[in-house]
């Protein structure tokens, strides 16, 4: 995501409100120049923040960066989240972490 400060608070939250809850949150930043990263550090630890250094497009920074989970368990999997669209919380989903 590149410059999301206005709307990245929203689908974190959505992403932790979900049942069951997100373990981790994968951010990739594509070298946003507001104030993005800044939001993000009120979550702490479900937070694995990748920033880019260069902006490459939404395609290159989610299909190239997203490392493998740290708490990715056995049959379960990663839900890729784009920064706009929001979880509905009643949903159960198998995955415990989301790639934003």
């Amino acid at each position: 995501m590149y410059n999301q400060e206005n709307f990245i608070s929203d689908a974190v939250s959505s992403a932790l409100s979900q049942s069951p809850s997100s373990k981790e949150i994968i951010v990739v930043d594509d070298a946003s120049s507001d104030r993005t990263a800044k939001v993000l550090e009120q979550y702490g630890d479900p937070i694995h923040l990748i920033k880019l250094k260069k902006n490459q497009g939404a395609n290159k920074a989610r299909n190239g960066e997203i490392p493998k989970p740290k708490f990715n368990d056995i049959g379960e999997g990663v839900k890729i989240v784009e920064y706009e669209n929001l979880i509905n919380k009643d949903r159960t989903y198998r995955g415990s972490v989301s790639a934003i």
